[in-house]
């Protein structure tokens, strides 16, 4: 697609791109860490019932968006591990695969809750998180436009964005996380390709982030840790402690 080139991800110099990915991990972990977790969350018992589900779904709904995306839920499983949140937000949950990554991080953590959102009004939405997950794990229906205004949560660890990747969708996510996270938080966004969104949040803002490796490379998934540095404080009102 034409439109495609405009954005901000396709223009990356292919060499710069490829720094950025994978850098997270190695500043972050060990190779130790990461062959730890992997192989503990491949074999812990609801991921291996995911698989089961997963042939349920496919033959109920065909073999549209039901991959097994292992190469970034792996990722995303070692920051959960590694940083053990207390509160997660996510928006976009379809299925809910990455619902369980998070979850099953959660409950080998032994401590932290998952807010999720979706618009999906299915019986199947979530369906891969187990019912013995509800003490980490509180789905909510509807827009994330409607929802996160008015959600009543302490700040938060870590914020993840997979609902709708139009760019005003996105920045609204975005600014909304930047306001309600903790120090030193985290903040992920898939499909990064969608829009330019990410890359104005994180310019205005002066963030630096990492992409992580998919298996669609012009929707690459990115994150930025929010360290509160002073030349972020400037869109702080003090007075509320909440973000201009």
């Amino acid at each position: 697609m034409i439109m495609n080139k405009k954005r901000i991800l396709y223009q990356i110099n292919i060499e710069d791109k490829k720094k950025l990915y994978e850098r997270f991990l190695s500043e972050h972990f060990t190779n130790a860490e990461i062959l730890e977790y992997t192989n503990e969350l491949f074999n812990f018992k609801y991921w291996q019932d995911a698989q089961e589900i997963r042939k349920k779904m496919r033959l109920k709904y065909g073999d549209s968006d039901l991959a097994m995306f292992t190469g970034t839920l792996q990722v995303l499983y070692c920051i959960i591990r590694k940083f053990r949140p207390s509160i997660m937000v996510e928006t976009g949950v379809h299925f809910g695969l990455s619902s369980l990554v998070f979850t099953c991080g959660l409950v080998k953590n032994k401590k932290g809750k998952l807010i999720s959102i979706d618009n999906w009004n299915n019986e199947d939405c979530g369906c891969y998180v187990p019912k013995r997950f509800d003490s980490r794990w509180k789905l909510i229906k509807g827009r994330s436009e409607d929802i996160l205004p008015k959600l009543k949560t302490k700040k938060i660890d870590i914020f993840c964005h997979d609902s709708d990747h139009s760019y005003k969708t996105q920045l609204f996510e975005y600014e909304w996380a930047i306001r309600n996270i903790k120090k030193d938080g985290l903040i992920f966004s898939h499909d990064l390709g969608a829009s330019n969104a990410w890359f104005d949040f994180t310019k205005k803002y002066n963030l630096e982030y990492y992409l992580i490796k998919t298996a669609t490379e012009d929707y690459s998934t990115g994150i930025t840790k929010i360290k509160t540095p002073n030349h972020i404080k400037k869109y702080l009102d003090n007075s509320k402690g909440e973000w201009k």
